[in-house]
Protein backbone atom coordinates (compact mmCIF):
# COMPACT_ATOMS: atom_id res chain seq x y z
CA UNK A 1 0.00 0.00 0.00
CA UNK A 2 1.37 3.43 -0.88
CA UNK A 3 1.96 5.57 1.77
CA UNK A 4 2.32 9.55 2.24
CA UNK A 5 3.68 11.96 4.35
CA UNK A 6 2.14 15.29 5.66
CA UNK A 7 3.15 18.83 4.49
CA UNK A 8 5.34 19.09 7.66
CA UNK A 9 7.58 16.11 7.11
CA UNK A 10 7.60 15.88 2.77
CA UNK A 11 7.80 18.74 0.10
CA UNK A 12 4.89 18.63 -1.94
CA UNK A 13 3.72 15.86 -0.59
CA UNK A 14 0.23 17.79 0.68
CA UNK A 15 -0.75 17.86 -3.14
CA UNK A 16 -1.59 14.23 -2.74
CA UNK A 17 -3.60 14.45 0.35
CA UNK A 18 -5.04 18.05 -0.03
CA UNK A 19 -8.54 16.86 -1.21
CA UNK A 20 -8.81 14.21 0.81
CA UNK A 21 -8.22 15.81 4.21
CA UNK A 22 -10.00 19.74 3.24
CA UNK A 23 -13.19 17.26 2.12
CA UNK A 24 -12.66 14.92 5.72
CA UNK A 25 -12.22 18.44 7.79
CA UNK A 26 -15.14 20.05 6.18
CA UNK A 27 -17.27 17.10 6.69
CA UNK A 28 -16.44 16.91 10.11
CA UNK A 29 -16.71 20.04 11.00
CA UNK A 30 -20.37 20.44 9.60
CA UNK A 31 -21.65 17.04 11.14
CA UNK A 32 -20.03 18.99 14.38
CA UNK A 33 -22.92 21.92 13.59
CA UNK A 34 -20.14 24.31 13.01
CA UNK A 35 -20.54 27.36 10.44
CA UNK A 36 -17.86 26.36 7.88
CA UNK A 37 -16.26 29.83 7.28
CA UNK A 38 -12.92 29.62 5.07
CA UNK A 39 -11.00 31.16 8.04
CA UNK A 40 -12.55 27.87 10.03
CA UNK A 41 -11.93 26.00 7.39
CA UNK A 42 -8.07 27.18 6.66
CA UNK A 43 -7.44 26.87 10.46
CA UNK A 44 -9.21 23.45 11.03
CA UNK A 45 -7.32 21.93 8.18
CA UNK A 46 -3.91 23.63 9.03
CA UNK A 47 -3.76 21.88 12.58
CA UNK A 48 -4.41 18.53 10.56
CA UNK A 49 -1.90 18.86 7.73
CA UNK A 50 0.51 20.02 11.16
CA UNK A 51 0.24 17.09 13.06
CA UNK A 52 -0.22 14.55 10.75
CA UNK A 53 1.66 11.63 11.64
CA UNK A 54 4.41 10.70 8.79
CA UNK A 55 4.02 7.33 7.03
CA UNK A 56 0.10 7.29 6.90
CA UNK A 57 -2.00 5.72 3.77
CA UNK A 58 -4.59 7.92 2.39
CA UNK A 59 -7.11 6.05 3.93
CA UNK A 60 -5.15 6.66 7.38
CA UNK A 61 -4.96 9.59 6.36
CA UNK A 62 -8.49 10.10 6.45
CA UNK A 63 -9.05 9.21 9.75
CA UNK A 64 -6.53 10.54 11.16
CA UNK A 65 -8.20 13.76 9.67
CA UNK A 66 -11.21 13.16 11.15
CA UNK A 67 -10.06 12.74 14.53
CA UNK A 68 -7.46 15.60 14.71
CA UNK A 69 -10.60 17.67 13.50
CA UNK A 70 -12.32 16.78 16.43
CA UNK A 71 -9.28 17.39 18.73
CA UNK A 72 -9.07 20.46 16.93
CA UNK A 73 -13.20 22.05 17.95
CA UNK A 74 -12.69 20.36 21.35
CA UNK A 75 -9.61 23.04 22.10
CA UNK A 76 -11.47 25.71 20.60
CA UNK A 77 -14.53 24.84 22.30
CA UNK A 78 -13.38 23.95 25.68
CA UNK A 79 -10.23 24.48 26.11
CA UNK A 80 -8.94 20.75 26.10
CA UNK A 81 -5.85 19.94 24.60
CA UNK A 82 -6.38 16.02 25.38
CA UNK A 83 -6.05 14.24 21.79
CA UNK A 84 -9.01 11.94 20.86
CA UNK A 85 -7.76 8.53 20.02
CA UNK A 86 -7.67 7.36 16.52
CA UNK A 87 -9.50 4.01 15.57
CA UNK A 88 -7.21 1.52 17.13
CA UNK A 89 -8.08 -0.54 14.20
CA UNK A 90 -6.84 1.75 11.54
CA UNK A 91 -3.67 -1.53 10.65
CA UNK A 92 -6.66 -3.57 9.58
CA UNK A 93 -7.19 -2.29 5.77
CA UNK A 94 -10.52 -3.47 4.46
CA UNK A 95 -10.37 -5.75 1.60
CA UNK A 96 -10.94 -3.63 -1.53
CA UNK A 97 -14.14 -6.05 -2.82
CA UNK A 98 -16.19 -5.49 0.47
CA UNK A 99 -18.17 -2.47 -0.12
CA UNK A 100 -19.43 -3.66 -3.60
CA UNK A 101 -20.03 -7.34 -1.93
CA UNK A 102 -22.02 -5.61 1.18
CA UNK A 103 -24.01 -3.16 -0.84
CA UNK A 104 -24.87 -6.15 -3.40
CA UNK A 105 -26.55 -8.07 -0.31
CA UNK A 106 -27.86 -5.77 1.70
CA UNK A 107 -31.30 -4.42 -0.21
CA UNK A 108 -32.32 -1.04 -1.14
CA UNK A 109 -33.08 0.30 2.46
CA UNK A 110 -29.46 -1.56 3.55
CA UNK A 111 -27.57 0.10 0.89
CA UNK A 112 -29.27 3.59 1.72
CA UNK A 113 -28.59 3.18 5.57
CA UNK A 114 -24.81 1.93 4.43
CA UNK A 115 -24.64 5.70 2.97
CA UNK A 116 -26.17 7.78 5.13
CA UNK A 117 -25.97 5.96 8.91
CA UNK A 118 -22.76 4.39 8.22
CA UNK A 119 -20.77 6.38 5.56
CA UNK A 120 -22.24 9.96 6.34
CA UNK A 121 -22.34 9.26 10.17
CA UNK A 122 -26.02 10.73 10.17
CA UNK A 123 -28.24 8.85 13.41
CA UNK A 124 -31.12 6.58 13.26
CA UNK A 125 -33.37 8.89 15.10
CA UNK A 126 -32.63 11.38 12.23
CA UNK A 127 -33.24 9.12 9.33
CA UNK A 128 -36.34 7.82 10.81
CA UNK A 129 -37.95 10.87 10.03
CA UNK A 130 -35.82 12.08 6.88
CA UNK A 131 -36.74 8.88 4.99
CA UNK A 132 -40.05 8.05 6.52
CA UNK A 133 -39.80 4.52 7.53
CA UNK A 134 -39.88 3.16 10.90
CA UNK A 135 -37.64 2.56 13.60
CA UNK A 136 -38.20 -1.31 13.70
CA UNK A 137 -37.46 -1.23 9.98
CA UNK A 138 -34.08 0.70 10.29
CA UNK A 139 -33.45 -1.49 12.89
CA UNK A 140 -33.38 -4.32 11.00
CA UNK A 141 -31.47 -3.55 7.97
CA UNK A 142 -29.18 -2.61 10.01
CA UNK A 143 -28.70 -6.16 11.68
CA UNK A 144 -28.71 -7.43 8.06
CA UNK A 145 -25.68 -4.87 7.15
CA UNK A 146 -23.92 -6.20 10.11
CA UNK A 147 -24.67 -9.46 9.22
CA UNK A 148 -23.41 -9.49 5.83
CA UNK A 149 -20.56 -7.25 7.18
CA UNK A 150 -19.42 -10.39 9.23
CA UNK A 151 -19.70 -12.89 6.48
CA UNK A 152 -17.64 -11.01 4.26
CA UNK A 153 -14.82 -10.64 6.59
CA UNK A 154 -15.13 -14.08 8.36
CA UNK A 155 -14.94 -15.32 4.78
CA UNK A 156 -12.01 -13.12 3.76
CA UNK A 157 -10.15 -14.16 6.51
CA UNK A 158 -10.29 -11.75 9.60
CA UNK A 159 -10.79 -12.66 12.74
CA UNK A 160 -13.76 -10.59 14.21
CA UNK A 161 -14.91 -13.43 16.87
CA UNK A 162 -15.36 -11.31 19.94
CA UNK A 163 -16.00 -8.03 18.77
CA UNK A 164 -18.56 -5.36 19.56
CA UNK A 165 -20.69 -4.12 17.58
CA UNK A 166 -19.17 -0.42 18.15
CA UNK A 167 -15.89 -2.15 16.67
CA UNK A 168 -17.67 -3.56 14.02
CA UNK A 169 -19.65 -0.36 12.84
CA UNK A 170 -16.61 1.15 12.95
CA UNK A 171 -14.74 -1.07 10.68
CA UNK A 172 -18.02 -0.97 8.45
CA UNK A 173 -17.73 2.79 7.67
CA UNK A 174 -14.30 2.33 6.45
CA UNK A 175 -15.75 -0.23 4.43
CA UNK A 176 -18.05 2.06 3.32
CA UNK A 177 -16.22 4.75 2.43
CA UNK A 178 -14.05 2.85 1.18
CA UNK A 179 -12.50 4.95 -2.75
CA UNK A 180 -12.57 2.60 -5.14
CA UNK A 181 -9.83 4.17 -7.38
CA UNK A 182 -8.10 7.16 -8.36
CA UNK A 183 -10.40 10.17 -7.93
CA UNK A 184 -10.37 12.90 -10.87
CA UNK A 185 -8.39 16.09 -10.52
CA UNK A 186 -10.03 18.85 -8.51
CA UNK A 187 -10.90 21.12 -11.69
CA UNK A 188 -12.71 17.97 -13.08
CA UNK A 189 -15.07 17.66 -10.01
CA UNK A 190 -18.18 19.99 -10.75
CA UNK A 191 -18.46 18.25 -14.28
CA UNK A 192 -20.58 15.79 -16.02
CA UNK A 193 -17.48 13.37 -15.82
CA UNK A 194 -16.66 14.46 -12.04
CA UNK A 195 -20.01 14.10 -10.94
CA UNK A 196 -20.17 10.75 -12.55
CA UNK A 197 -17.16 9.69 -10.16
CA UNK A 198 -18.83 10.97 -7.69
CA UNK A 199 -21.69 8.47 -7.60
CA UNK A 200 -19.04 5.85 -6.75
CA UNK A 201 -16.94 7.20 -5.04
CA UNK A 202 -17.93 8.72 -1.02
CA UNK A 203 -15.00 11.02 -0.99
CA UNK A 204 -16.09 12.68 -4.15
CA UNK A 205 -19.73 12.59 -2.93
CA UNK A 206 -18.99 14.25 0.12
CA UNK A 207 -17.29 17.12 -2.20
CA UNK A 208 -19.60 17.63 -4.63
CA UNK A 209 -22.60 17.69 -1.90
CA UNK A 210 -20.13 20.53 0.08
CA UNK A 211 -19.27 22.40 -2.80
CA UNK A 212 -23.03 22.54 -3.85
CA UNK A 213 -24.10 23.33 -0.38
CA UNK A 214 -22.14 26.00 -0.49
CA UNK A 215 -19.44 24.79 2.15
CA UNK A 216 -16.70 24.55 0.19
CA UNK A 217 -15.92 26.68 -2.78
CA UNK A 218 -14.48 24.93 -6.18
CA UNK A 219 -10.94 27.13 -5.25
CA UNK A 220 -11.09 25.28 -1.26
CA UNK A 221 -9.89 21.89 -3.28
CA UNK A 222 -6.90 22.98 -5.12
CA UNK A 223 -3.89 22.04 -3.16
CA UNK A 224 -1.78 25.97 -1.90
CA UNK A 225 2.10 25.62 -2.77
CA UNK A 226 4.00 25.16 0.21
CA UNK A 227 0.91 25.84 2.18
CA UNK A 228 2.95 25.60 5.82
CA UNK A 229 6.28 26.28 5.35
CA UNK A 230 8.42 24.77 8.36
CA UNK A 231 9.17 27.60 10.88
CA UNK A 232 10.76 27.54 14.24
CA UNK A 233 9.85 29.51 17.42
CA UNK A 234 10.66 29.51 20.67
CA UNK A 235 8.21 29.64 23.63
CA UNK A 236 7.86 28.96 27.56
CA UNK A 237 5.92 26.79 29.29
CA UNK A 238 4.76 27.37 32.67
CA UNK A 239 3.00 24.79 34.49
CA UNK A 240 0.72 25.26 37.97
CA UNK A 241 0.94 21.90 40.50
CA UNK A 242 -2.59 20.67 40.96
CA UNK A 243 -2.10 21.49 44.93
CA UNK A 244 -2.57 25.28 43.00
CA UNK A 245 -5.32 25.08 40.93
CA UNK A 246 -7.18 27.09 43.38
CA UNK A 247 -5.34 30.19 41.65
CA UNK A 248 -6.15 29.36 37.96
CA UNK A 249 -8.56 32.61 37.92
CA UNK A 250 -5.82 34.49 39.15
CA UNK A 251 -3.17 34.07 36.90
CA UNK A 252 -5.40 34.31 33.79
CA UNK A 253 -5.87 37.93 34.92
CA UNK A 254 -2.09 38.94 35.50
CA UNK A 255 -0.98 37.47 32.12
CA UNK A 256 -3.71 38.17 30.30
CA UNK A 257 -3.33 37.93 26.16
CA UNK A 258 0.70 37.31 26.65
CA UNK A 259 -0.27 33.79 27.79
CA UNK A 260 -2.39 31.10 25.44
CA UNK A 261 -3.83 28.34 27.63
CA UNK A 262 -2.33 24.78 26.74
CA UNK A 263 -4.90 23.03 29.01
CA UNK A 264 -6.22 23.62 32.62
CA UNK A 265 -3.19 23.91 34.64
CA UNK A 266 -0.65 25.10 31.46
CA UNK A 267 0.40 28.72 29.11
CA UNK A 268 2.23 29.44 26.61
CA UNK A 269 4.21 32.08 26.03
CA UNK A 270 6.02 33.62 23.36
CA UNK A 271 9.65 33.57 24.74
CA UNK A 272 10.06 37.40 23.34
CA UNK A 273 7.30 38.55 25.48
CA UNK A 274 8.82 36.19 28.40
CA UNK A 275 10.92 39.58 30.17
CA UNK A 276 7.08 40.92 30.87
CA UNK A 277 6.29 38.05 32.59
CA UNK A 278 9.13 37.82 34.69
CA UNK A 279 8.28 40.31 37.22
CA UNK A 280 4.54 39.55 37.56
CA UNK A 281 5.76 35.97 38.50
CA UNK A 282 8.14 37.28 41.32
CA UNK A 283 5.61 39.14 42.63
CA UNK A 284 3.03 35.73 42.47
CA UNK A 285 5.87 34.30 44.45
CA UNK A 286 7.13 36.86 46.67
CA UNK A 287 2.96 36.74 48.23
CA UNK A 288 3.44 32.99 47.66
CA UNK A 289 -0.05 33.10 45.98
CA UNK A 290 0.15 30.81 44.28
CA UNK A 291 3.51 29.31 46.70
CA UNK A 292 6.61 29.30 44.16
CA UNK A 293 7.03 25.26 44.42
CA UNK A 294 3.32 25.50 42.57
CA UNK A 295 5.04 27.17 39.42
Amino acid sequence: MHRLSPTSCAPRAHEAIWVPVTVRVAWTLVMAGVKVRPAVLSDAREHVLRSLPPGLALPEVEEWAASLTKGYLQRVRKGSYARIPVDNDLALSPCPSWRTRLLENVGSLGRELARVHFGDGYSLRKLEERLHVPREELDGAIQRIREVARTLMKVDGLDIDGWTEARLDRMICRVVLHVPGACPPAHVLMSSEGRHHADACPRCSRAVRLVRGGVLAPADLEPEREPYPAEESSIVALLLHPDGRKHTKRLVRLFGELATPAGSDAWLFDADDFARVVPRLEDLCLESHPPRHHL
